[in-house]
């Protein structure tokens, strides 16, 4: 992700996790309602129970909204995150993002067919992030996942995903 970001990237595909499976609640570790750039926290002691990224940190941003949450306080998270407050022309703002950080030491399976139901990417990506969002979206798809590419625009308080490319449109280059 950081050679992405220093390649130019602003903004990164990502997925919709469904939050009525018991699948993703098993994988949560904790949720940040901005982004703190949580690859920074790593587990300096190295503890079982320590999660990469949920240790409570004293960052001052989080603060205001309530710390790191645990995974039983998800809806109070999101409700935190506050991304119509960013500026349009702001090119980066910690309240246009949260972070759920899933916790890849739990043992089980991962299924994803319950886990996701969208890949996104920001309505206002240039053409170079959207191209990678569409490769996600293949390699999903050739997962045999099924599920749409969407656009997300942060701005909008209601309808703020729409179809990119359906679950079933497999463009002739990605086959």
């Amino acid at each position: 992700m950081v050679a992405l970001r220093r390649a130019g990237f602003r903004t990164l595909p990502f997925v919709l996790l469904n939050a009525s499976s018991p699948a993703v609640f098993r994988r949560i570790g904790c949720c940040l309602p901005i982004d703190i750039g949580s690859l920074r926290y790593g587990c300096p002691d190295h503890s079982a129970e320590c999660v990469p990224g949920c240790q409570q940190v004293s960052h001052n941003q989080l603060m205001w909204v309530g710390g790191v949450h645990p995974p039983e306080d998800l809806r109070g998270c999101l409700n935190q995150s506050k991304p119509w407050l960013c500026h349009p022309d702001n090119v980066w703002c910690r309240r246009g993002f949260n972070e759920i950080i899933l916790d890849r030491s739990r043992r089980g399976a991962w299924p994803l067919h319950q886990m996701v139901i969208a890949v996104g990417i920001a309505k206002n990506a240039s053409s170079q992030e959207l191209r990678l969002a569409r490769e996600v979206h293949s390699a999903v798809l050739s997962s045999q996942l099924r599920v749409p590419l969407l656009s997300y625009d942060r701005h909008a308080h209601a309808d703020s995903f729409a179809v990119l490319d359906p679950p079933w449109n497999v463009r002739a280059q990605d086959q």
